[in-house]
């Protein structure tokens, strides 16, 4: 998944009431093993 889908699910979850807006979404993930695959969104 891309930053900006992942922003996205995070403003939807803030939204939804299910996530603290506080909550650091980039900690939630990482693309250290797709890099090199070039994967497109």
């Amino acid at each position: 998944m891309t930053d900006a889908r992942w922003q996205k699910t995070r403003d939807f979850m803030v939204s939804a009431g299910l996530l603290a807006a506080a909550t650091d979404w980039k900690q939630a993930y990482t693309t250290e093993f797709v890099q090199a695959m070039q994967v497109k969104p």
